[in-house]
């Protein structure tokens, strides 16, 4: 089993062949509970993938920390995979022990494809993970200009807040990301949205010194 996903792991599909032709159970882990076909989704290998897709490889299987082969194919920028996958049937919506979605994955590391993939196979739902984040606010906080103008489009709120009441328009104003604070602004986030403390973004700025946001916020 262990030589499965090594093989898997350094991408040795003749090694991978033979192991699964002679019977090599697909659902064996690694010390973080990953299994081959979470390494093959990782690494974006569509041919051991398929592979072991057609071994009988479990697409709902969960590591150590609850993530799914698509959601490890997520966080690493394999579109392909994510829609071969999907079409297996694995959920493209299954979080993680901390709430991340796939989507929430995506966004975070700014990989527009795999947005795009995930909204071809029904993941762009908006939830917040459970540290209140949002796939919008993770694409925002991380300065991924594509990645917030496609989930805005996708009718993902701007406005929405962190257990503290923050938007992604105060966390780039406490930042002092001028860039960003443009951005959020020319997709519909408010500068009038005020956080618990009472602060709206402009208050913050002022409270940093963040003059370059000052300015953003009032158009420059």
């Amino acid at each position: 089993g262990a030589a499965l996903v090594d093989g898997v792991a350094s991408g040795d599909a003749t090694a991978v062949s033979l192991l699964l032709s002679s019977g090599a159970a697909t659902e064996v882990t690694d010390d973080t509970g990953r299994t081959a076909l979470m390494h093959a989704a990782a690494n974006g290998d569509n041919d051991l993938l398929r592979l072991l897709l057609d071994a009988g490889a479990k697409v709902g299987a969960r590591d150590q920390n609850g993530r799914t082969a698509l959601w490890h194919a997520a966080s690493r920028g394999q579109a392909d995979a994510v829609l071969l996958l999907a079409a297996q049937g694995a959920s493209t919506r299954q979080p993680d022990d901390e709430g991340n979605t796939p989507l929430h994955a995506a966004s975070k590391a700014g990989y527009r494809k795999v947005v795009r993939a995930l909204a071809r196979a029904d993941g762009l739902e908006e939830t917040a993970n459970s540290a209140g984040m949002t796939p919008f606010m993770l694409a925002a906080g991380n300065a991924h200009a594509d990645v917030v103008t496609l989930l805005a489009e996708a009718g993902h709120d701007p406005d929405s807040r962190t257990q503290s009441g923050n938007t992604a328009l105060h966390i780039a104003a406490q930042r002092g990301d001028a860039d960003s604070v443009r951005l959020l602004l020319s997709v519909g986030a408010s500068a009038r949205e005020v956080n618990g403390a009472r602060l709206n973004a402009g208050d913050l700025a002022e409270r940093l010194g963040h003059t370059n946001v000052i300015l953003a916020l009032d158009g420059d």
